[in-house]
């Protein structure tokens, strides 16, 4: 009986080899979103919607729990939520630290 490694375990092994970050943390790890956010009251970032990639300014850091537009958020010291304003319409809304990209 021959054994053969199966396709899916292939491609996981090509795309560790491919994917190896030497320089620091994995990519998607919280201690390299943090090292890259830097995010401050008045900055432009941007955030993914539905709609798309929308743009804004961060307006006011929470961290503690809070309620805005009815819902109730419990941000964490790892990652605390932001009150965002949208540059096209200036609605305001709440997003995690992690979802915003500096614009």
């Amino acid at each position: 009986m021959r054994l053969t490694r199966s396709p899916r375990l292939a491609w996981v092994a090509k795309y560790q080899r491919n994917h190896t970050d030497t320089r620091g943390p994995f990519p998607g790890s919280v201690e390299r979103r943090v090292a890259d956010m830097a995010i401050s009251k008045g900055d432009k970032v941007s955030w993914n919607t539905s709609q798309g990639r929308t743009h804004g300014k961060a307006v006011e850091k929470r961290t503690s729990d809070f309620t805005h537009a009815g819902q109730k958020f419990k941000p964490t010291d790892d990652d605390p939520y932001w009150i965002v304003e949208s540059d096209k319409s200036g609605a305001r809304a709440a997003h995690k630290e992690s979802s915003l990209k500096p614009a």
